[in-house]
C-alpha cells in the first residue's frame, strides 16, 4: 500500500519537458499565497521553465467553503495570476471563471489550515470539487494534486491550534496522514506537494522553529521552502541546482532550505 501511495507523489514523469510553459492553478487560500506567489516563478525560470500561476484565493477558505460557492454560483474569489513574473489581481470571480482562464496543466486542492488534519472535514466537499473541476477544466491532460499544508509554530495562538492540543507534532502528524489518505482515496489526485513535511524537517535543523511570521502563515524563509517544494514536484527540477533566492534570505540558509526540500521529495519518490 505504501508503494502505491507514494508512487503518486511526483509528477516528474508527466510534467512538460524543461523549456516548456507550465500552467498551474491552486484552489486555496492564504496558504497557497505563501506557497506559489513568491519565488516559484523565479526558481522555475532559472531552470528553463516558464510558469503561468493562478491562485483562487479567499482567506481561510476550506474545501467545504469552495464547494458551497460553486453550488451557489458565487463570485467571491480573488483571482491572483502571475504571468511573466507580474502578478495581477481580479476580484469578484467564480471558480468557473478561473478554471476557464487557461488550459491548466496542473490543478491543486488544499484544506484550510485549521482543518487540514481532520479527516472528517474533507468529505464530501473534496469529492464534489474534484468532480466539478474535472468537468470544467479544458486541458484533457490536466493533472490534479493535493497541497499539503504545514503545522503551526509551537507558540502559535491561532484558535484552530486548539484542535491539536496546541501541539505542533500532533498537528503535523495529523496533516501528514490525512493528506496521504486524501490522495489514496481519490484516484484522480496524482500527487502530493509535501510542504508540511518540508517545513517540519527544516524545523529540526539549525534554523529551528522560525518559518512562520504570525504563528501560522509563512515568513520569507518559509515561503522560499514552500516554493522549492512546489518546484521539485511540479517541474521535476532539483532545488539544489537552483541559485535564486530572495535578498532577505542568507545564502547559507537558502542552501540549507534547498537541500532539505530535495531530501523530502527524493525520499517520497523512493517509497
Amino acid at each position: 500500500m505504501k508503494r502505491f501511495i507514494f508512487a503518486l507523489l511526483l509528477l516528474t514523469a508527466t510534467v512538460p519537458a524543461p523549456g516548456r510553459t507550465i500552467r498551474i492553478l491552486a484552489i486555496g487560500n492564504s496558504f497557497s499565497v505563501n506557497a506559489v506567489e513568491q519565488n516559484l516563478y523565479e526558481l522555475a525560470l532559472e531552470g528553463g521553465d516558464t510558469l503561468i500561476i493562478g491562485n483562487c484565493y479567499r482567506p481561510g477558505q476550506s474545501l467545504a467553503a469552495h464547494w458551497r460557492e460553486v453550488e451557489n454560483d458565487d463570485h467571491k474569489i480573488e483571482y491572483r495570476k502571475i504571468v511573466a513574473g507580474v502578478r495581477t489581481v481580479r476580484p469578484g470571480c467564480s471558480l468557473h471563471d478561473c478554471l476557464l482562464d487557461e488550459a491548466w496543466d496542473c490543478i491543486t486542492f488544499q484544506q484550510a489550515s485549521h482543518d487540514s488534519g481532520l479527516p472528517e472535514s474533507y468529505e464530501p466537499a473534496l469529492t464534489h470539487l474534484i468532480e466539478y473541476v474535472s468537468s470544467v477544466a479544458t486541458n484533457p491532460n490536466v493533472k490534479f494534486g493535493f497541497h499539503q499544508t504545514w503545522a503551526y509554530a509551537r507558540n502559535s495562538t491561532h484558535e484552530g491550534f486548539a484542535r491539536y492540543a496546541y501541539d505542533q507534532q500532533i498537528m503535523y502528524q495529523a496533516i501528514r496522514w490525512t493528506s496521504v489518505d486524501a490522495v489514496r482515496w481519490h484516484d484522480t489526485l496524482r500527487f502530493i506537494i509535501p510542504c508540511g513535511e518540508a517545513i517540519q524537517r527544516l524545523r529540526a535543523t539549525r534554523m529551528g522553529d522560525n518559518f512562520c511570521s504570525d504563528g501560522y502563515h509563512l515568513n520569507a524563509a518559509g515561503c522560499y521552502a514552500a516554493a522549492c517544494t512546489w518546484l521539485a514536484v511540479l517541474t521535476g527540477q532539483n532545488p539544489t541546482k537552483r541559485t535564486y533566492r530572495p535578498h532577505d534570505i542568507a545564502e547559507q540558509d537558502a542552501c540549507l532550505i534547498r537541500q532539505e526540500v530535495a531530501r523530502v521529495v527524493r525520499r517520497k519518490s523512493k517509497k
